[in-house]
């Protein structure tokens, strides 16, 4: 049975392992968009943005079409049960599916 406890667990299973902060996701997530997420997340990171600031800010830039990656979200592996969106084109990731899984826990 899931209720959002397992997310929570994994948190503390990090904190237990010394990291102040965890960023987690809350669904089943495509590796493409992913990748230019946490290429953006960092990036906001690097330029001294606090962990919330540059995790919204890279949710916003997918939300927004603000993207750098050109390449395709891999397709579901035919036994997958999670069924993704067709896109409208490589780089739209505009859709909930894409940014909205990830969370922050932790040190903000």
């Amino acid at each position: 049975m899931r209720n959002g406890s397992e997310v929570e667990s994994l948190a503390y299973i990090a904190d237990d392992n010394g990291a102040r902060s965890t960023v987690a996701t809350l669904w089943g997530i495509a590796d493409q968009s992913t990748s230019q997420l946490m290429a953006d997340f960092y990036s906001y990171l690097s330029a001294g943005a606090p962990k919330g600031e540059a995790l919204r800010h890279a949710q916003l830039d997918l939300l927004q079409g603000k993207v750098t990656s050109t390449s395709q979200v891999w397709p579901a592996a035919p036994s997958s049960k999670i069924s993704r969106p067709r896109l409208r084109h490589p780089a739209d990731y505009t859709l909930p599916y894409y940014w909205a899984p990830f969370v922050l826990i932790g040190e903000w």
